[in-house]
């Protein structure tokens, strides 16, 4: 839910009584940031190659949104082989672990040599999506 606040649109999200809060944080900010990164801003066409590097609550909604643009290759690169696993569940097509040597050569092969090119400018600690 969208509310106007004179001239600022504030988000709220309504939340049953008794939900672990702890669990739901992510709502309040990773969702909408990944997710809105990827629809608002870079609007990758299907045949779009998208990198997300960082797979916590901000990547993880960056991929959910390329999977609902029907990006056709997604490549996820994190450290933490479980958010790997995640990503290739929720649709990532490559996963590749970032503490690996050759991860640029990985993506080269993976994309024919052709280079993610695009990527929104992002504060420091929010993952780097890129798209060709």
């Amino acid at each position: 839910m969208l509310l106007t606040v004179g001239r600022l649109c504030v988000q709220c999200i309504k939340i049953a009584p008794g939900n672990d809060l702890r669990a739901l944080a992510p709502l309040g900010c990773g969702v909408t940031t990944g997710f809105g990164a990827v629809e608002n801003v870079l609007k990758p066409d299907s045949d779009s190659i998208i990198g997300i590097w960082g797979l916590g609550g901000v990547g993880m909604s960056s991929l959910l949104a390329a999977k609902h643009r029907k990006v056709e290759t997604i490549i996820a690169v994190d450290v933490v082989p479980e958010r790997l696993a995640l990503a290739i569940e929720l649709g990532a097509t490559h996963a590749i672990n970032g503490r690996d040597k050759d991860v640029k050569e990985q993506i080269m092969a993976l994309t024919g040599r052709r280079m993610l090119t695009r990527k929104p400018e992002l504060p420091a600690g929010v993952p780097r999506v890129a798209v060709d």
